[in-house]
């Protein structure tokens, strides 16, 4: 069977009824106006059917790219918490730094100051027969202690 506005061939009436119903060019050359159209939701093609439009969507360049953004924007989120956790840490550890500088320049002081000093433990040091109780943990040092052993006295 042919269509007689195209000359298309087909083996069945159905055949032939769907493509003069469906088929885009052959409405245009009739110059007729299709009943409804289909549009895709992502770059508004027109589709003569649901079908066809669905199918589209599936595949559709643009929504592959807005949902690449989509999860390119995911990502960028993601790094962005990610540094700031970073940052976080690294104060942390700019502040343990910044403590045990401090311990460091308090000792090297006592040290230059030719008293006698002896290491008793990692966290603990004796200093003219004074011990100075220090935690790396939270950087606390007993300055009473420390006082005491540098000749100082320490008052409230």
């Amino acid at each position: 069977m042919d269509c007689k506005h195209c000359s298309n061939r087909f083996k069945t009436i159905s055949n032939l009824n769907y493509h003069m119903k469906n088929t885009k060019y052959c409405i245009e050359l009739r110059n007729e106006r299709q009943k409804e159209n289909f549009q895709c939701n992502k770059c508004n093609k027109v589709f003569t059917t649901n079908q066809a439009k669905q199918l589209h969507e599936k595949n559709c360049v643009s929504s592959l790219v807005e949902d690449n953004n989509k999860l390119e924007l995911r990502l960028l989120k993601k790094h962005l918490e990610d540094k700031d956790d970073i940052i976080k840490e690294l104060k942390e550890i700019n502040k343990d730094k910044e403590k045990d500088i401090i311990t460091s320049k308090i000792v090297d002081n006592i040290i230059n100051s030719n008293r006698v000093i002896k290491p008793i433990s990692k966290k603990s040091l004796v200093l003219n027969d004074i011990t100075i109780i220090a935690r790396a943990e939270d950087g606390f040092i007993n300055a009473t202690e420390l006082c005491k052993a540098g000749g100082k006295e320490f008052k409230h």
